[in-house]
């Protein structure tokens, strides 16, 4: 598969994440881990999905991996975790009436 394509996607996924941070009032000091986090989450869901996963399980293992991340990034820098969630937040954004 070519990940060429998916690299703006996942780059705006980190954007948009950092944005929910902002919007969230995430401190600044973590504005780019956070969109690291929501762009991971996203690369995974995109490639999960592209393997032939429906949309539920290909969320799921995204928000674990969202979830892993989050956990590592609190205890690395030292703060609580329930900054990074905000990655979740951004990933379950992009869900439609039809995925659900």
């Amino acid at each position: 598969m070519n990940l060429l394509p998916l690299l703006p996607e996942v780059a705006a996924a980190g954007a948009g994440t950092a944005a929910f941070a902002v919007l969230f009032h995430v401190p600044a000091a973590f504005y780019l881990r956070c969109g690291v986090i929501g762009g991971c989450g996203w690369l995974c869901y995109r490639l999960l999905m592209a393997a032939g996963l429906t949309a539920i399980p290909a969320v799921f293992c995204a928000t674990v991996l969202v979830v892993f991340l989050s956990r590592l990034s609190a205890v690395v820098r030292r703060c609580p975790v329930t900054l990074f969630p905000v990655s979740y937040t951004h990933l379950r954004a992009h869900e439609t009436c039809a995925d659900l």
